[in-house]
């Protein structure tokens, strides 16, 4: 079930830099709200399946080196937002599945990043 967490909400993570998994999907968090999460450069984990996110807030992902999951089913992800995923190359998992990614930014995404399962 959804839960309230918001963009706002998110602030009061900045100071966790160590943490590892970030589990926000099904909450109300958007593109504004992800600027607070790109310091948490050690996570391995973001779920943000269903939120308001976008190929606009993901650029503030493109820091999260660490990233072996990253679930954006069911979000406004676009092709373009796929660029800054690229430089990501320990992710081991993407979820794509209900966005508007199409085939041939994953093919794109998939030259980048040859060992990363992307589901879509």
């Amino acid at each position: 079930s959804e839960t309230q967490i918001t963009d706002a909400g998110l602030a009061h993570l900045t100071e966790l830099t160590s943490l590892q998994e970030l589990g926000l999907g099904l909450t109300q968090v958007t593109d504004a709200g992800l600027v607070h999460l790109k310091g948490l450069t050690k996570l391995t984990r973001l779920d943000l399946e269903d939120t308001q996110i976008t190929a606009v807030g993901m650029v503030h992902l493109k820091g999260m080196t660490e990233l072996e999951s990253l679930y954006l089913q069911e979000t406004q992800v676009t092709d373009a937002g796929l660029v800054h995923l690229k430089g990501l190359t320990k992710l081991k998992w993407l979820h794509l599945d209900d966005t508007q990614v199409t085939d041939a930014g994953v093919a794109e995404l998939k030259q980048a990043l040859p060992n990363c399962k992307i589901y879509k």
